[in-house]
């Protein structure tokens, strides 16, 4: 039978969590902000969501889309 050393007084870590892949800023309702890919978009709906908010996002050019917080 194998056997365990028990210890004490030993901190448990902080969680590391997952890494972000995008930053993105807090929003009041109306702001807005720009990024320059659409995987980007879903990101920001995903986590916008998660948090029981919604955005509304548009097309601004060849390579970017403005995204507002719409509640």
């Amino acid at each position: 039978m194998k056997s365990y050393r028990v210890a004490k007084n030993i901190p448990v870590p902080e969680p590391r969590g997952r890494r972000k892949l995008y930053e993105f800023p807090e929003l009041e309702i109306g702001e807005s902000f720009l990024v320059t890919s659409k995987s980007e978009v879903y990101a920001a709906r995903k986590r916008m969501k998660s948090k029981g908010q919604e955005i509304v996002s548009r097309r601004m050019g060849d390579d970017s889309w403005r995204i507002w917080r719409a509640n």
